[in-house]
């Protein structure tokens, strides 16, 4: 049918994509590289795109590839959304996102907090996109600072993605392989099979619970902090809640 037909046309087309990246490293890393600021910067999820770097280029190339490119992504998107004025609706926005509000309190108070506070928002559960949208539109968060949290805070994910997309091949073999294979046959066999994949999720399943957890400090963290900006604004005095 047509839907089969399409579907077999994308994945052609992301199979060449991958051949070509991979066979031209210099040009495939920089039509990469802007595929995928551009993506980034229009609000789609770049996970995919973290797992093709892996697949394409191995572990090592991409992970040192996605450490540049996750805080070039968010200076481009962060650059462009103060050009666009977002710093004029900032107020508006903040009315709304109490989170944000909050951030920007506490940096204002101490501007040390800055570092802190910021890490803290990329870190955190939350797209990375609208995190970006939301922190340009605060005059007290500066460039320098998103640039150097925002590195810090996407390594783990580059990390993992990285990884992940490397070991994709891998995931094939050990699903694609004859069962019956022995190292004769040259197939990979039953017990073999079964060990790498074993490892292969441990390692994944370490990975992942990490990365939770540290979501989780992050989320947990700008939860205190947006409670504690509350009652500063109860105890103001307008003793306003």
């Amino acid at each position: 049918g047509g839907g089969r037909s399409e579907g077999g046309g994308a994945e052609v087309a992301a199979s060449t994509l991958g051949v070509w990246l991979a066979e031209h490293r210099v040009a495939g890393t920089g039509v990469y590289a802007g595929l995928f600021v551009a993506l980034f910067m229009v609000l789609v999820p770049t996970t995919p795109m973290e797992l093709l770097a892996g697949y394409v280029f191995g572990f090592r190339w991409a992970f040192a590839l996605l450490l540049a490119l996750q805080p070039l992504a968010h200076s481009a998107t962060f650059l462009a959304a103060r050009r666009a004025g977002l710093l004029r609706v900032g107020g508006v926005l903040r009315e709304h996102l109490r989170l944000f509000e909050a951030i920007e309190l506490a940096v204002k108070d101490d501007p040390a907090a800055a570092w802190q506070t910021v890490f803290l928002v990329c870190l955190s559960y939350l797209p990375a996109g609208p995190k970006v949208y939301g922190l340009a539109a605060m005059s007290s968060v500066r460039l320098h600072v998103l640039l150097a949290c925002a590195a810090l805070a996407c390594a783990p994910h580059s990390l993992l993605n990285a990884w992940l997309g490397s070991n994709l091949k891998d995931i094939t073999a050990i699903f694609g392989g004859g069962s019956g294979g022995g190292s004769g046959s040259g197939g990979v066999g039953v017990e073999e099979r079964r060990l790498r994949l074993g490892m292969l999720m441990l390692n994944v399943a370490g990975l992942v619970g990490c990365l939770s957890v540290m979501a989780w400090y992050g989320k947990r963290a700008l939860d205190r902090l947006a409670s504690t900006a509350g009652a500063g604004e109860c105890g103001g005095a307008s003793g306003r809640c």
